[in-house]
């Protein structure tokens, strides 16, 4: 599993990527669904998931391990790996559903005291919100000073 996250995110970052990247980083998920051990293959669809959702742009390919992973972490109770499942899952949803979802992810991370992962959730949902919405103003206001505060740089570009 290291090793496909390794290779995953040296193609997410473009930092010295490898030729064969993409390939391992499905093989190691692959290897880790297939392990018998039920919350690794609940992180292994999740990743899996991701890798197809912002490598390949593949969500069709996605959705499945996305509800998979998430019926995993429901079921073991997990409300942090249902935090992240949902976050990424999320922006495939209606505005409604989309909007709920992110805000159950913020207050699952909240609720655990997971300070970086619920700027980040802050940080999402403000901006799928309205630029009119006041909600969207104070996450703004709220979440920037702690990203700065952590020095998590990519909450704070503006791409």
């Amino acid at each position: 599993m290291l090793t496909a996250r390794l290779a995953y995110s040296r193609l997410l970052f473009r930092r010295d990527p490898r030729a064969d990247d993409r390939a391992v980083a499905e093989a190691g998920y692959r290897a880790a669904a297939d392990s018998g051990d039920e919350k690794l293959r609940g992180w292994a669809e999740y990743h899996w998931a991701v890798l197809l959702d912002n490598i390949d742009e593949d969500p069709a390919g996605a959705l499945p391990r996305y509800e998979t992973a998430l019926e995993i972490a429901k079921k073991t109770g997990d409300g942090y790996f249902e935090s992240y499942i949902i976050r990424h899952l999320a922006p495939h949803k209606e505005p409604a559903e989309r909007i709920a979802m992110l805000r159950r992810s913020l207050h699952l991370r909240a609720a655990l005291g997971a300070r970086p992962q619920t700027l980040a959730a802050q940080a999402l949902l403000a901006d799928n919100l309205p630029e009119s919405d006041p909600e969207r103003a104070e996450l703004m206001q709220v979440f920037r000073p702690g990203a700065e505060e952590l020095r998590i740089g990519w909450l704070l570009s503006e791409d």
